[in-house]
């Protein structure tokens, strides 16, 4: 029997209306349309093509193709893509699961360009989210204009939500190349702070490091919105943590908003705590540097980083008239408060904050 019979009887197996007459195991029919529909490792297109077009499928013709979308894999699609670039969109939103597979976004450029476009069609927004998950685990940050273009600015959250994920996972990420491409969508990225509830330090340190000291979108915003992803008791290895109380500490010492001092007292006794061990990053510093005090040129005082913080703090209580209660609450260690008291025992103004701080008699 030579190819073209076998193939017509292959198909009118597939089609006939009585289909239950036959035994598909007897007539080897599983090999045989393996035989017709593969060539060698890969689907044929044309095939797939009739199989996903043809409304006069039989019980074993619907069984098949079910089978065929269901074995379909990512490496199927790249050749398939070559081919038939209509098809290959018809068929990654017949299994939208493919679009979670990081091999998919490890395929050539135009490849992943065409299956962003599919994107949008997903059945739900927790599909989107995994399918862009795997865009990240792949690395393909140059995607992130594509993304943009086709799915709206929007789509930036989800890729932000994606970096925690993979970085939660242990995968390493290009953390350049994502911030390049991923500059300039401030109001995303502020979104992005908005909506997670609890979010991974690595990616908090990431995302305030992108929106910098001078932003519109976040100046929109308040210090609850910052404060709410401050941890208590940062663990001594949490150095994004840490990274992150420093912008925060940075902010507040520049007065952010009339909530200022409460953000102050959130993020000073990890950064405090961090500098006494000299776990503070040289990032962090370079933030936290305008903001801090130094002797005079002809001083004979030398001070560590930590005084440095200490100082800072109790300045911008008195500069900016901030609740001089809260002031108790940044410094619940022992030694920090005692510390701050010496030092504001030895100015007026210094004296006048502990008293109405109540630190006096400490």
């Amino acid at each position: 029997m030579n190819g073209a019979r076998e193939a017509d009887l292959v198909r009118e197996l597939l089609t006939l209306p009585n289909a239950d007459a036959f035994d598909a195991d007897a007539l080897g029919l599983a090999r045989r349309a393996q035989d017709l529909f593969r060539d060698g490792g890969r689907w044929r297109a044309s095939a797939i093509a009739w199989l996903l077009r043809a409304d006069n499928l039989n019980r074993i013709g619907r069984e098949w193709a079910d089978s065929v979308l269901a074995h379909l894999s990512v490496d199927d699609l790249g050749s398939l893509f070559a081919e038939d670039r209509n098809l290959f969109g018809v068929l990654l939103r017949e299994r939208p699961a493919l679009a979670k597979c990081e091999g998919l976004w490890l395929q050539p450029r135009e490849v992943q360009r065409a299956a962003v476009s599919v994107l949008p069609t997903m059945a739900t927004d927790a599909d989107i989210q995994d399918a862009v998950t795997s865009i990240v685990a792949a690395n393909a940050a140059s995607l992130v204009p594509t993304l943009s273009q086709v799915c709206g600015p929007a789509i930036v959250v989800k890729v932000v939500t994606g970096l925690g994920r993979c970085r939660s996972a242990g995968r390493d990420l290009d953390e350049w190349q994502w911030g390049f491409h991923l500059r300039g969508f401030d109001a995303q990225l502020v979104k992005w702070l908005e909506d997670t509830q609890e979010a991974e330090p690595w990616t908090l340190a990431f995302v305030v490091a992108l929106l910098g000291f001078h932003n519109r979108e976040l100046a929109k915003s308040s210090s609850a919105l910052l404060v709410r992803h401050l941890k208590k008791g940062v663990p001594p290895g949490d150095a994004f943590s840490v990274d992150y109380a420093a912008y925060c500490l940075t902010l507040a010492l520049r007065n952010f908003d009339d909530d200022a001092g409460v953000l102050a007292v959130a993020s000073f006794p990890a950064v405090h705590e961090a500098a006494m061990g000299s776990r503070v990053s040289r990032r962090a510093w370079q933030w936290l540097g305008p903001e801090l005090p130094r002797p005079g040129f002809l001083s004979i005082e030398t001070w560590d980083e930590a005084e440095k913080l200490r100082r800072a703090l109790v300045d911008a209580f008195i500069r900016h008239d901030w609740n001089p209660h809260l002031l108790g609450q940044a410094l619940q260690e022992e030694q920090a408060r005692r510390w701050v008291v010496r030092y504001c025992a030895s100015f007026e103004r210094g004296r006048s904050l502990l008293l109405r701080a109540g630190l006096e008699s400490t």
